[in-house]
């Protein structure tokens, strides 16, 4: 038998194994999926609104998620550039290249990530009053 034959049959097995296994568990899960989708459906239609700064801040992180996930495919070309030289001293120069701004690069995203974090819980403590002290008053 093909080995791509035992490997799809092996994966078919273990997917059916699995939801058999997990029938139970899903129908005491669908009150609370109900709940969940009510939530959501309320953060959407307005009456939960997110503050400003919360929305930010997830754009800004989800834009360097995406960002450093482009890294990572930027640290694997490299390195698969590296393997494959094969001796060739300006591959392995090419790729050392490509591994030395990767790595520039990975420090301007953690910096960023960073300034971003910062600026963004200084801007909620601002904006929800958590960072200020009461004053107290005179004669209590």
């Amino acid at each position: 038998m093909d080995l791509i034959k035992k490997i799809t049959i092996a994966g078919v097995l273990a997917v059916s194994v699995m939801q058999i296994v997990a029938l139970p568990v899903s129908a005491q899960v669908t009150g609370k999926i109900g709940a969940g989708l009510n939530a959501a459906a309320q953060g959407a239609y307005g009456t939960n609104p997110q503050p400003i700064e919360s929305l930010v801040g997830g754009v800004i992180n989800a834009g360097l998620g995406i960002v450093g996930i482009l890294l990572l495919g930027l640290f694997i070309y490299a390195g698969f550039k590296w393997m494959t030289a094969g001796g060739d001293a300006t591959k392995i120069k090419e790729a050392t290249a490509l591994i030395r701004n990767a790595i520039i690069g990975l420090v301007i995203i953690v910096a960023a990530y960073s300034i971003t974090n910062f600026v963004l819980q200084s801007l909620q403590q601002v904006t929800s009053g958590a960072g200020s002290t009461p004053t107290p008053t005179p004669g209590t």
